[in-house]
């Protein structure tokens, strides 16, 4: 029994399709419309530590400004390649990795992407956690 909505029908504005593929005419949403998504799920406090770190290590402020660019560009970039086929298959790329690890040896790409997400939610947390506590800590320092 398929669990997919009948055609021309709306049953809400959530998503309502599992792995299937999507039909080509189902499709929907431009590159440009996807951008702020994409751009406000990836924007993290991470810039500040990193920003500062650069600056540390002895660049300067648009020094740092450019290789984080640099940086941040190159590894969206491979992201959206490796993307591709995901948009040419209509389902997520971990989806369709199962007709070539088959879905047991999918395991292992799960477990990577996991453990990615896992881990940069870890590290996200943690430095928004810590960034406000930093200037009380220096400031009550020098009181003592």
């Amino acid at each position: 029994m398929s669990t997919a909505p009948k055609e021309g029908t709306i049953l809400s504005r959530v998503e309502q399709r599992g792995i299937e593929p999507v039909p080509e005419d189902q499709r929907n949403g431009s590159p440009g419309q996807l951008f702020w998504v994409w751009f406000a799920a990836n924007i993290s406090i991470l810039g500040i530590p990193l920003g500062a770190t650069l600056i540390a290590q002895g660049l300067n402020l648009w020094q740092a400004v450019l290789a984080t660019t640099i940086g941040a560009f190159g590894s969206f970039a491979l992201v959206g390649i490796i993307s591709i086929a995901g948009k040419r298959g209509g389902a997520p790329t971990l989806t369709l990795s199962r007709a070539i690890f088959g879905v047991r040896g999918n395991a292992g790409p799960t477990l990577v992407a996991l453990l990615s997400r896992l881990g940069w939610e870890t590290v996200n947390t943690m430095t928004g956690a810590f960034c406000p506590a930093l200037p009380d800590r220096h400031h009550l320092r020098h009181l003592s």
